[in-house]
């Protein structure tokens, strides 16, 4: 699953997480940014799932694999929007809030 494993490694970046993530199976790897999330478009990932799949032959869900065959295994190419929306929408997901406090132009 070297096809996939690629396609895992080559999505685009929705989520930057500055921190070292440990292999929380069997401790035989390490990730700078592990948590950090990756995105094809359509689907989320986090940046330390390319290890599992490569090092313990995990399966990834079963649309997942056809949507990424459907593209030959190569991410296809998505617009600055609709990563923007894949973005806010999984921060939402994860628990996320914006705190507009810290916004341009806030002069409170």
């Amino acid at each position: 699953m070297l096809e996939g494993k690629k396609y895992l490694e080559a999505g685009c970046p929705i989520f930057d997480v500055l921190e070292t993530t440990p292999d929380v199976i069997g401790g035989s790897f390490t990730v700078a940014g592990g948590s950090s999330s990756l995105s094809d478009g359509r689907f989320v990932w986090r940046t330390d799932l390319p290890n599992y799949v490569h090092t313990y032959n995990l399966e990834v869900p079963g649309d997942f694999l056809s949507f990424a065959a459907e593209h030959v295994f190569s991410v296809p190419a998505a617009s600055c929007e609709t990563l923007l929306g894949v973005s806010v929408a999984a921060g939402r997901a994860l628990g996320f809030r914006v705190d507009t406090g810290a916004a341009p132009g806030d002069d409170t």
